[in-house]
């Protein structure tokens, strides 16, 4: 990204669906008309393109053409000595190429169903919203994104469409939020930016819904994320029963995912954010979970060694994180106090891959708080069609209240 004195900055690079089949085209738009001069150049992943490969069109879109151009890839475009109409100079600055999403590659990652309003707090109403998440390695377009319901007794959806959102881009492994807001202001002016504290820079990489609501329930409706062309990303149907039992007041409270690469639709998977605006839209979760970093060929690890389920934000899960020698792989973990007695079945039957975490938030099967002390984790991996079974046990203990 580059700025000027009068704030001329790049918007997005994508790969160019126009261009014939013999060669691939990069397109940087600018949100102000730029010129170029004998003293630009281009280059991209350090190579530099020749002066005929890249054009000026309109003013204010730069098409690079490139044979090296690479669907799924991580690419960089730089450019040098480009001046806005002013004569202002943008210097140089380097590009992430933001490539066509396809399916699984963006999810659901959090969402504010249930937002707090209230003309007396003294603060701005909350606003609903969704992030998602870019599971790739590289830049993302954003264009196209699409929001639907199920389809009704008559088989009509509901289907929103964020307005503006030619021009968005999510960097790799990063976040994009879609918010509602009727009228066309500021974004620094918007409800959502107000109500969660969210930096201008947030702008770029979200996108508005021009309604005053997303439609959102409490508990029990069904989400569906499309992209351009009506390709399937994901789909959530969320329970409030998700909610961290110990938080009383989840109303204003988003429910957060834990694991962007493990099932969507499991209650285990998601929990309360403890972001101090009630949420974390844009940005890492709160309960975004450390991976362990002295991973072993093949074992359960857990962390941390104690944890406190007292919904305070800190230490309130216990990740247990698995690593497996091959992939057909069905995982039953099981928790057990130092009596030996059930306390809680964490999975039962998940198609695990080799590695994964999943998560125990200190509660019994009967949804009641597991009392402080000592517990065993007990993990089984088995495949009974070929006969190979692994068994794993750890220990983890619940802090005592303070």
């Amino acid at each position: 990204m580059a700025s000027a004195k009068n704030s001329t900055t790049f918007l997005s690079t994508s790969i160019s669906t126009t261009i014939n089949t013999t060669s691939s085209g990069i397109e940087i738009r600018f949100d102000e008309f730029v010129k170029v001069s004998e003293n630009t150049t281009m280059e991209l992943d350090g190579v530099l393109i020749p002066a005929g490969q890249w054009e000026l069109n309109n003013g204010r879109h730069l098409r690079v053409y490139s044979s090296e151009v690479k669907p799924a890839y991580d690419h960089r475009i730089q450019v040098r000595q480009i001046e806005d109409v002013a004569g202002n100079r943008l210097g140089e600055f380097l590009i992430p190429v933001a490539q066509p999403a396809g399916p699984g590659d963006l999810v659901i990652h959090e969402l504010m169903a249930d937002p707090l309003t209230d003309a007396f707090d003294g603060k701005p109403d909350q606003t609903e919203y969704i992030e998602l998440k870019n599971t790739r390695g590289y830049a993302l377009q954003m264009s196209g994104l699409q929001l639907r319901d199920l389809p009704d007794e008559n088989g009509v959806e509901k289907t929103l469409y964020p307005v503006g959102d030619e021009d968005r881009w999510v960097p790799a492994y990063g976040y994009f939020v879609i918010y509602p807001e009727v009228d066309e202001v500021p974004f620094g002016e918007s409800l959502f930016a107000r109500a969660y504290l969210r930096h201008p820079d947030t702008e770029r990489h979200s996108a508005r819904i021009e309604r005053s609501t997303l439609g959102l329930i409490s508990t029990g409706k069904t989400i569906r994320l499309y992209g351009r062309g009506r390709v399937r990303m994901d789909s959530l149907t969320y329970s409030s029963s998700w909610h961290n039992p110990n938080v009383r007041q989840t109303k204003g409270r988003s429910l957060e995912r834990l694991d962007a690469f493990a099932e969507t639709n499991a209650g285990w998977n998601w929990g309360t954010s403890g972001g101090v605006t009630g949420g974390t839209p844009g940005e890492e979760n709160s309960l975004q979970a450390m991976q362990p970093s002295n991973a072993v060929s093949h074992g359960v690890q857990l962390t941390p060694q104690v944890f406190s389920p007292d919904g305070d934000g800190r230490d309130d899960l216990l990740t247990i994180s698995y690593q497996l020698p091959e992939t057909d792989y069905l995982l039953r973990i099981r928790v057990y106090d130092e009596q030996g007695r059930r306390v809680r079945t964490v999975t039962e039957d998940l198609a695990a891959g080799s590695i994964g975490s999943v998560y125990w938030n200190g509660f019994d099967d009967y949804g009641l708080k597991a009392r402080a002390g000592l517990y065993i984790i007990h993990t089984e991996a088995y495949n009974r069609a070929a006969g190979r079974v692994r068994y794993y046990k750890n220990a983890v203990a619940i802090a005592v209240p303070p």
